[in-house]
């Protein structure tokens, strides 16, 4: 349970920023950009844990 616990800290996190830096970047159009990918990888990595948990196997960071 820790690798997950640790992996969705760093998705919590990765995203936070992400998204701050998207909503700066907004004011030279290419936030939109930053804001998709950070969206798309985030969701990634939820599906990423979500199957790792539901097979009891630890999530391996790669970041």
């Amino acid at each position: 349970m820790e690798s997950h616990f640790n992996w969705l800290i760093k998705t919590f996190w990765v995203g936070v920023i992400g998204t701050i830096i998207g909503i700066i970047l907004l004011f030279v159009v290419i936030g939109y950009l930053v804001l998709l990918a950070v969206t798309i990888w985030v969701i990634y990595r939820v599906i990423r844990g979500w199957l790792a948990l539901s097979e009891n196997k630890p999530v391996i960071a790669d970041i």
